[in-house]
């Protein structure tokens, strides 16, 4: 669970991160946080996606950072994100498999924990247990990763309009609007 995902952050020091086909704010904007953690922790990271970042996510810090399945260097660490299974990884796949360690963290009820490590619970988004994880790693939330989060967290919540908005999704969007 949560203190297992902080682990595997912990004891890897280089992470591939893996974003889901056609992606959304909520892969993207968790993915970008994470890395800019893992930059924050000195640890070598990349973000894939067999997919270009929409125009409409570019503004996101570290959004120039995605590179494609073929530009990626195989890791030892392969953490997908928000992929409830590993068909959403798309031609990311075969990253996954030759890593030596994985690691899943998503928030849909339907994943089928795919990974060696799974951080699999049910929330608005994955952008939620990211800014869990996050904390858990002791890393003061900065804007960059603060904008990251809250696109992630607007992005699958409906801007807080849909029912998978929590008391805890708000406080959340407290904490990452406190970053200014």
């Amino acid at each position: 669970m949560l203190q297992d995902a902080v682990r595997f952050l912990r004891s890897n020091d280089d992470i591939l991160l893996i974003a889901h086909v056609s992606p959304d704010g909520d892969t993207l904007g968790s993915c970008f946080a994470l890395y800019g953690a893992l930059l924050e922790l000195g640890k070598h990271a990349q973000v894939v996606c067999e997919d270009p970042v929409p125009a409409i996510y570019r503004f996101l810090p570290f959004s120039d950072q995605l590179i494609t399945p073929e530009q990626a260097k195989p890791a030892e660490a392969v953490v997908c994100v928000d992929c409830a299974d590993l068909a959403r990884t798309g031609r990311c796949e075969p990253l996954f498999h030759t890593a030596k360690i994985t690691l899943n963290i998503d928030h849909h009820g339907t994943n089928d924990r795919y990974a060696e490590e799974n951080f699999v619970q049910k929330a608005g988004a994955t952008g939620e247990l990211i800014f869990n994880v996050i904390s858990c790693l002791k890393i003061t939330l900065n804007k960059n990763i603060a904008s990251c989060l809250y696109a992630a967290i607007t992005t699958d919540t409906g801007n807080f309009s849909y029912s998978n908005t929590t008391p805890d999704t708000l406080r959340i969007a407290a904490e990452l609007l406190d970053t200014g």
